[in-house]
């Protein structure tokens, strides 16, 4: 009988997933759901060129405080060991505080703030592609913005690796900010 009940136990945690923490997280006035990715699937990767992994952070965060935000900014911290990682020439990605290289949609931030919403990514090229996202887990996501009571921030750890991410926005949503859509899945 405890043979039996040793083989279901093992049987049973073979199958749990790995990492079953949820995506979305609350610090104050902001959700986030954040997460490591990495794709060779990406604007910019040219065809008769040499093909390199874009790898980094993307988030979708929701502002649910009740004062109107008069400006916001979005910034990621990588850790230290992402310098070790990047396609040489380009470490510059992976230190100080990067924000998003490029704002689509309506507006950008400022349309977010107003919108209560903000999606984005931003990263490197890294040169051994999957087997350099773990260099990515610790990154940090920091939120600031200022609405008439002061000026405020919040920052996430950012540890998951959720592979693959397409970001949609523009014409593709209907809101026309920034979602990323994680898991490969299209606009």
């Amino acid at each position: 009988m405890r043979v039996l009940i040793a083989v279901v136990l093992a049987g049973t945690l073979l199958f749990v997933p790995r990492d079953t923490r949820p995506t979305v997280l609350s610090i104050g006035d902001w959700k986030v759901d954040a997460g490591i990715y990495g794709t060779y699937n990406h604007f910019g990767n040219p065809l008769n060129f040499p093909r390199y992994y874009a790898c980094g952070i993307a988030y979708e965060l929701w502002y649910s405080g009740t004062d109107p935000i008069a400006d916001l900014d979005v910034a990621v911290l990588f850790p230290e060991r992402l310098q070790g990682v990047v396609v040489p020439g380009t470490e510059e990605f992976a230190t100080a505080w990067r924000r998003p290289p490029l704002q689509i949609g309506r507006g950008g931030l400022v349309e977010a703030a107003l919108r209560k919403h903000v999606g984005g990514a931003t990263g490197a090229a890294c040169k051994d592609g999957p087997a350099d996202l773990d260099a990515l887990r610790g990154s940090l996501l920091r939120v600031g913005w200022r609405t008439t009571s002061g000026v405020h921030e919040a920052t996430f750890t950012v540890d998951q690796v959720r592979g693959e991410v397409t970001l949609c926005g523009g014409l593709f949503t209907r809101d026309g900010q920034i979602h990323p859509v994680w898991g490969g899945g299209r606009c």
